[in-house]
């Protein structure tokens, strides 16, 4: 009797498994599928970054301050370390 309460039980417990598996896979898709975010225009430069002028060509108006090459350099270093960087 014992060994075949195990293996339904067993049976039961796979099955349940699976199917919230299934369930928590697809809710995630669902989910975060509408939440992410996507590029409307990539921007690039062949050589080390942007020229200076290049965010007021693209975005007029838009005065959102890139870091300097200096302290990206900086927190790069930092999160290969795994650690927080420092400011100056």
């Amino acid at each position: 009797m014992a060994s075949a309460v195990s293996a339904v039980a067993l049976a039961i417990a796979f099955v349940g498994t699976e199917y919230f598996v299934d369930v928590t896979q697809t809710h995630g898709i669902v989910v975060q599928g509408s939440q992410r975010l996507l590029a409307d225009a990539v921007v690039s430069a062949p050589g080390s970054g942007l020229a200076p002028g290049a965010l007021q060509a693209i975005t007029p108006g838009h005065t959102t301050r890139l870091p300097a090459p200096e302290q990206i350099g900086r927190l790069v270093s930092a999160i290969k370390k795994g650690c927080q960087p420092q400011s100056k």
